[in-house]
């Protein structure tokens, strides 16, 4: 079908909106790439940076490491899912479009190809 929709089942995937997702994802994923290296390397605060002048010196400086190594290690945890989440939907993408090249194949004895006039090659049906 036109559009990269399908149906089977009753059923109908839109592989354009799979791969619209991934691609969001992997600009995300580009995103937080250049957010954790500012955690990581642009938010240092030495001790002598707060002073040691007032009794809570030593927290606030303990503090700041602390919540920084926290962002850090939940930029990393983001960075990973974001990857196993865009690569599943890269599979699941690609999945259907075999079973649609597939479908379409048998259906027209392999001449063709796979497409039909008008349809989008993006369109993927479970079989």
């Amino acid at each position: 079908m036109a559009g990269g929709l399908t149906v089977a089942d009753g059923y109908r995937v839109n592989t354009d909106e799979l791969e619209a997702v991934v691609a969001r994802l992997r600009n995300l994923q580009k995103n937080l790439g250049e957010t954790a290296g500012k955690a990581t390397y642009n938010t240092v605060i030495e001790p002598s940076d707060v002073g040691w002048e007032f009794p809570e010196a030593h927290e606030l400086h303990s503090a700041h490491t602390q919540m920084k190594s926290s962002l850090e290690t939940l930029i990393n945890n983001l960075e990973t899912m974001i990857d196993d989440f865009s690569g599943k939907t890269q599979a699941v993408t690609d999945s259907y479009k075999e079973s649609e090249y597939n479908v379409r194949s048998s259906m027209d004895g392999g001449v063709s190809g796979g497409s039909t006039s008008g349809s989008s090659n993006s369109g993927s049906r479970l079989s």
